[in-house]
């Protein structure tokens, strides 16, 4: 077809209508709208020329249609400093946000937290869209005043009364991605002031192995444990999992963003500051190991520049410092709870005495002197589970006994309330519940290191096989 004929209904438009009512039609159009007209023919590209702020507000309604909106985010108080989402990653990936600098639409894990989750750049509620209904574009070279003193401008405009700002929903609604337009994802703000490192979304995981070697009993022989281990703090107390903040990183030799565990950064503990396991070396042409002081690569480009040993080296070394975290963790979970007879101890009652000469046997707890997680061996285990059961059936009977009470109102004397003491109780009742939850993973981990002592190249296995992008995995 020839170029008059693909411009002959363009033609018969401009000759039926005067450009000035053209341009009156095109303002009222929507931002999608806009940039379709503009490529259906050479004239509407040479009437409309749009620019790149009309790009940015085509994406910002193209972000916020149905199949795109993804989950929404609340904020927690009034000032905006916490955000609540459902944070179930598989519905996070099914959506995509805008980035106005690079103008393509980008799964959450390209964008920081402040990028998606502050109230100026996140996605607008349903109740108060916020998005374009119609564009910016004006028949002048410089379309709409974009700056700061006009934006100033249109916002004291457009602000809410007073009245309004004691109820957040309706402020949130009103303002919730008011600044989407600066919105940029991880890698170009990388180019524009060379941000390699950003804060990401909070994934749920049973434990600080789980967080930073997450599915790695898939390639061990040793079978986890059914169930997963029981959190005793005051902030989490009896849960089986908790929040860990996800921190994305840019390895400078493949220019790809990753999550911090591809890098061999680990933490023992919820939201604490991170540092590198151990110094990394790499093996000389004489055989000794030389300290590495280069660039921090991701596992894929370390393993291409240092050889698959010093990588497993490397993981090894991250790996022995979480696995001895952990193992101190379950030995001391083995343990009765410190001090928890210490202000409610029995003074009268029948099972009394009993229960006084058991106290009199608890297996000391060296672990909590700051010991060496090794010092708890098998023959410990097998005492602790020896004292596990005579306590559990003698607290039992003090337990009949307080049910007894309760129903006859019988005054027995003086005695224990096995339901009194607060959080140091609670700690009691979980030892005694789920004593053999804390043994058995106490087993899989010793049995985790006795495999891994002898084959190192399974972490190795582990880091090149898994998605280095996944938040999750």
């Amino acid at each position: 077809m020839s170029a008059t004929s693909d411009e002959a209904p363009a033609c018969k438009l401009q000759d039926s209508l005067p450009l000035e009512l053209q341009q009156d039609i095109i303002g009222l159009l929507d931002p999608i709208g806009l940039i379709s007209l503009s490529q259906s023919s050479r004239y509407f590209r040479r009437v409309i020329n749009p620019q790149k702020k009309h790009f940015v507000e085509r994406l910002l309604v193209i972000e916020c249609q149905p199949e795109n909106t993804g989950p929404q985010i609340v904020s927690i108080d009034f000032f905006l400093r916490g955000c609540y989402a459902d944070w179930i990653l598989e519905d996070w990936d099914a959506h995509r946000w805008a980035c106005t600098s690079c103008l393509k639409l980008l799964p959450h894990a390209r964008f920081n937290n402040h990028s998606i989750l502050s109230l100026a750049t996140r996605k607008p509620y349903e109740e108060g869209h916020q998005a374009l209904e119609f564009t910016s574009w004006v028949p002048s070279l410089h379309g709409t005043d974009w700056s700061k003193a006009a934006r100033l401008a249109r916002t004291r405009a457009g602000k809410l009364s007073k009245s309004l700002w004691l109820q957040v929903s309706h402020y949130e609604q009103r303002w919730s991605g008011h600044a989407r337009w600066k919105r940029r994802c991880m890698e170009c703000q990388y180019k524009d002031r060379g941000w390699d490192l950003h804060r990401s979304r909070r994934i749920q995981y049973e434990s600080c192995l789980d967080r930073w070697f997450p599915q790695l009993a898939d390639v061990l022989v040793s079978e986890r444990p059914a169930f997963p281990p029981r959190i005793i703090r005051p902030c989490r107390f009896n849960k089986i999992e908790e929040e860990w903040t996800m921190y994305v990183k840019r390895c400078p030799r493949c220019e790809t963003w990753q999550e911090l565990r591809s890098f061999r950064f680990a933490g023992n503990r919820v939201n604490y500051p991170w540092s590198r396991a151990e110094e990394e070396c790499r093996k000389a042409e004489d055989g000794s190991w030389v300290k590495i002081t280069g660039p921090i690569y991701c596992n894929h480009c370390f393993e291409r520049e240092y050889g698959r040993e010093s990588l497993a080296q490397a993981l090894m070394n991250q790996f022995k410092g979480l696995l001895e975290d952990q193992m101190k963790e379950m030995a001391v979970r083995l343990h009765l709870p410190p001090n928890s007879f210490s202000r409610y101890r029995m003074q009268k009652s029948v099972h009394g005495e009993e229960l006084k000469q058991l106290l009199e046997e608890i297996p000391p707890c060296s672990l909590l002197d700051d010991e060496p997680a090794d010092t708890l061996v098998l023959d410990d285990v097998v005492a602790l589970r020896d004292f596990h059961g005579k306590f559990k059936g003698v607290w039992g009977k003090i337990e009949e006994e307080a049910e007894q009470h309760r129903r006859t109102g019988t005054p027995i004397g003086e005695k224990y309330d096995p339901h009194a003491g607060g959080l140091l109780l609670l700690r009691l009742m979980v030892w005694q519940n789920h004593f053999h939850e804390f043994e058995a993973h106490w087993h899989w981990l010793n049995a985790c290191a006795a495999e891994i002592e002898q084959n190192t190249d399974l972490l190795v296995v582990w880091a090149l096989q898994r998605d280095p992008e996944s938040l999750k995995l």
